[in-house]
């Protein structure tokens, strides 16, 4: 028997997005198609992290950053990454990939202390520096294949 059952209305059915993650409080961030969701297994509260601005975008990965529990990385189908504080509701941080056009939707980010690394569908890994306004530091083409192992 399940121990919890959530809904999940509007979930994009694409093997290839990252839309689940646990932080080390236990909150499961979840992805339903232009929103996140965080679901605190302690409290069992459910809140609503935040909402695409746009009626054609929508969440395709999250990682929570190990370094800073509060703290989500969530990248968006228009290739931007975003930085969230879980603690205030608040959006910290937009990083507009380098040639957005050609970036594409980000199928998945992760964590190396303060940098974001963000795969794209084109094969490009994005290296971010999450404390400069300059924020793009390394940029590789490694494969044709999305997401990272």
């Amino acid at each position: 028997m399940p121990e919890k059952v959530l809904d999940a209305p509007d979930i994009i059915d694409d093997f290839y997005l990252n839309i689940l993650d646990w932080s080390m409080d236990n909150i499961l961030a979840v992805a339903l198609n232009q929103e996140v969701y965080l679901w605190n297994s302690s409290s069992g509260d459910i809140t609503c992290l935040m909402s695409c601005g746009f009626d054609d975008e929508y969440v395709s990965s999250l990682e929570w950053s190990p370094d800073s529990p509060n703290i989500i990385a969530v990248g968006l189908s228009a290739g931007r990454v975003q930085l969230w504080d879980a603690s205030s509701q608040s959006l910290v941080r937009t990083m507009r990939l380098g040639g957005v056009s050609s970036a594409g939707r980000v199928p998945a980010v992760t964590w190396r202390e303060y940098l974001v690394s963000s795969a794209s569908k084109s094969g490009h890994i994005r290296h971010h520096d999450t404390r400069i306004a300059h924020h793009e530091v390394g940029v590789g083409d490694f494969h044709t294949q999305v997401g990272f192992n």
